[in-house]
């Protein structure tokens, strides 16, 4: 969407790519089957809790689901972070994930979150050069 400054009416804008935050299930060892996850789109900057609010009402009238009551709108900050484009399947995230923990351990950062962030890039259906962002906050 964009907004225009003369009559504050929200016209069009291009989505931003689905991202998931992912953490392990309390007490599990790494099983990615039990990982726990919050998916979400950011929206633009102009997009207020009250524009949100008024939107979301008109589709739960017009479509009723019982998913609404699991979508919120909140603002989430990463702070200071380590992140990597990771190029292919999920399965070979690890990889990343071993290349990220090196750069932090060589610059004496540590982890401050038991949960990274994903952000979508490019569409799963080509899975060895599907692009996804990985980031933990240190």
């Amino acid at each position: 969407m964009s907004k225009t400054k003369a009559d504050n009416e929200i016209t069009d804008f291009t989505v931003y790519p689905l991202e998931g935050i992912w953490k392990k299930a309390d007490g599990e060892g790494f099983d990615k089957d039990k990982l726990k996850y919050r998916l979400m789109i950011k929206q633009p900057d102009f997009i207020t809790k009250d524009i949100f609010t008024e939107a979301f009402n008109n589709v739960k009238k017009k479509k009723p689901n019982i998913l609404y009551d699991e979508i919120s709108f909140e603002e989430i900050e990463d702070g200071k972070s380590i992140q990597i484009l990771h190029i292919g399947s999920y399965d070979n995230e690890p990889e990343s994930f071993e290349m990220m923990d090196k750069l932090a351990n060589e610059s004496n950062l540590t982890r401050t979150a038991d949960y990274h962030r994903e952000i979508y890039l490019t569409s799963k259906a080509v899975t060895e050069k599907q692009k996804t962002i990985l980031r933990y906050m240190v």
